[in-house]
């Protein structure tokens, strides 16, 4: 079992995962970016943050946090 917002760890989780944000990014690719660059941010956090900082994460995720990313044109 994975993590929600950790890496997934067997092809149907990357499905999981994967299937919203194509769905969004289908609809309006700005906001299927947007989308991937929090998943991001939160794998991100999770796979190299200390435990206090991937607790502090965890916790402001369970109560509806979203974290700030930057996401330029090229």
């Amino acid at each position: 079992m994975t993590d929600p917002a950790g890496d997934p760890t067997t092809p149907e989780a990357y499905l999981d995962l994967l299937r919203p944000l194509y769905a969004a990014g289908r609809r309006d690719l700005p906001i299927g970016r947007l989308l991937e660059g929090h998943v991001d941010a939160v794998q991100i956090v999770f796979r190299y943050g200390t435990s206090s900082q991937v607790a502090a994460l965890r916790a402001r995720i369970a109560a509806g946090a979203m974290l700030g990313v930057w996401n330029a044109g090229l």
